[in-house]
């Protein structure tokens, strides 16, 4: 199960047969902190969620929209299924260690020491007179509102204030039930976007096993450049091509940092081509178009021969289909006029070389060569370049490659004859 959302918390709360009194008189019966810790194990959820969901909430929105924004559906105060279900998922989490914790079972580090932050937290909140008096509710809204920069050394405050009472608790609490267990989530929201993109989720464990390792070692540089670039690409970084680390490592410039791009780039093609297609062919052409390609499902032009063909099939299909259209429509002109120009193949053949070539690390511009050879205008040169875009993507890079390289070929055969 993802997530614990939370109507299922209010099943569980509202099954337990000693809840029906509480629940009875309504949503707005008084919670304590202290009731966290309450032999009633359906009371102490109910205190649990009220404490811990605004902070766990507004958290992992804020995670999610810097991470994975497409996933992110939420609408001014109120959270998408998405968000809510990766907090559910950590609140159920935070609420079994805490129960544990009302046993005496505290969490501990490696070495097998109890957290201290852990002891302080509960301590905090078996004090009737201290944080265990705290409503529910309102310790919710603090634990919300809190950063450790609220009460920063010497006294000085900044932003909302947090009293020295509230901060020793609130900050065991925050660092434990809201920090640490949502440290690791925008990388894993990166992974799981990557594999929803085709790639693998942790890329330079794909580079390491790969043939292609013990060569890059023996270029550090290349190796460098190479890993940033994949670890650009994976992440969608705005400019994949800028390396500033590789540069700063390495004490290089930027334009030596792009030759050992190339240098890279052309050890990885040559020695794990199927690794090269993954990792940067298919990424690169899915910014090839002005928009994501995620973006354009519904403008998907591909032919559709057979029902039963994969989307691979369909793909192949459709380009080969329109280069032949082409080359007949050529063809014919010549035949009917012979002052046409002698181009041996149209605007199509020359986008989708473009493309490739951009995919492979060019910096061509495929929108400019549809606008100069198809004599259309900006905007749909650049929907067109989407739309091939989308279907390189899935004909895949190698097999047009070597589509187009056989065209070329052949003309080239023509020429001479």
């Amino acid at each position: 199960m993802i997530g614990w959302p939370s109507s299922m918390w209010m099943t569980h709360v509202a099954n337990h047969p000693c809840w029906c009194s509480l629940w009875s008189e309504g949503p707005l019966v008084s919670l304590y902190l202290e009731d966290m810790l309450v032999s009633d194990d359906d009371i102490a959820a109910r205190a649990a969620h009220r404490f811990l969901s605004p902070a766990l909430h507004r958290r992992v929105r804020s995670v999610v929209r810097a991470y994975d924004p497409a996933s992110c559906h939420c609408h001014d105060s109120r959270i998408c299924a998405f968000c809510e279900a990766l907090a559910d998922d950590i609140l159920l989490t935070n609420y079994q260690r805490i129960r544990k914790a009302a046993c005496g079972d505290l969490p501990q580090t490696r070495a097998g020491e109890v957290i201290r932050e852990w002891q302080s937290m509960i301590r905090s909140l078996r004090d009737p007179a201290g944080a265990g008096a705290i409503n529910a509710d309102h310790a919710g809204g603090l634990l919300a509102a809190y950063a450790p920069s609220t009460v920063p050394a010497g006294g000085a405050r900044s932003g909302k204030t947090t009293s020295e009472e509230e901060h020793v608790w609130l900050r065991p609490a925050w660092a434990q039930l809201v920090n640490y267990p949502t440290r690791m989530l925008g990388i894993e929201l990166r992974r799981r976007a990557a594999v929803r993109r085709g790639l693998p989720a942790r890329p330079m464990r794909s580079l390491d096993a790969s043939p292609v390792a013990g060569r890059l070692r023996m270029d550090p540089v290349a190796d460098s450049a190479l890993r940033e670039f994949v670890v650009g690409l994976w992440a969608q970084v705005a400019d994949p091509y800028d390396l500033p680390e590789t540069s700063a490592t390495h004490g290089v410039s930027a334009a030596q940092a792009g030759e050992a791009l190339d240098r890279g780039r052309a050890l990885l093609r040559r020695h794990d081509l199927p690794l090269d297609t993954v990792l940067l062919a298919n990424p690169l052409a899915e910014r090839a178009g002005p928009e994501s390609l995620s973006a354009l499902d519904g403008d998907r032009l591909v032919a559709r021969p057979d029902e039963h063909c994969t989307t691979v099939e369909q793909a192949r299909a459709e380009i080969t289909a329109r280069i032949s259209g082409e080359l007949t429509g050529i063809a014919e002109s010549r035949h009917w006029n012979s002052k046409a120009p002698m181009f041996s193949h149209g605007p199509l053949v020359s986008v989708l070389r473009s493309l490739v070539d951009l995919a492979e690390g060019s910096r061509a511009d495929p929108a400019k060569v549809c606008r100069g050879m198809g004599g259309i205008g900006e905007d749909a040169a650049r929907r067109e370049v989407s739309r091939l875009a989308v279907l390189l993507s899935e004909a895949g890079i190698a097999w047009l490659d070597g589509l187009l390289t056989g065209l070329e070929r052949s003309e080239m055969c023509g020429a001479r004859g």
